[in-house]
């Protein structure tokens, strides 16, 4: 995803009418405080700043930008909730092709790129290249 979309989404999405649906807050200085949502909490621990778009738990530390805060909240995948937050401020994504294996594709590169420095660039990996021939 475009890091640029994920800026605007996040940007344009007011946090305040987001949080607003799931938690009740109440103003306190230019922030707005209220009761997290993410854990069981007796004292207002989940402020909210519309100055930094941001919603932040100081108790348990979840919450974060729009998008991160949907998710969340939500349970849901991060592309679930880029689209539902970019359907929601009326943007209009472009159709991208996503390959829901490109994370094990980068992790087993990188696995083999850990066990290929060690066979060939340590002492043990040469007693082990020794042994296989």
């Amino acid at each position: 995803m475009d890091q640029k979309i994920l800026e605007k989404i996040n940007s344009e999405t007011n946090i305040i009418d987001l949080v607003s649906q799931y938690v009740e807050l109440q103003k306190a200085g230019k922030n707005f405080k209220g009761l997290c949502p993410f854990h069981e909490d007796n004292n207002p621990s989940f402020f909210v700043s519309p100055e930094k778009n941001i919603a932040k738990c100081m108790s348990c530390g979840a919450g974060g930008r729009p998008i991160t805060f949907l998710r969340e909240i939500k349970n849901i995948s991060f592309l679930d909730a880029v689209h539902e937050l970019a359907n929601e401020i009326g943007l209009k994504l472009p159709n991208q092709k996503v390959d829901l294996n490109n994370n094990l594709y980068e992790i087993m590169k990188e696995a083999e790129n850990f066990y290929r420095f060690n066979l060939n660039s340590t002492e043990k990996g040469k007693i082990v290249k020794q042994y296989l021939v």
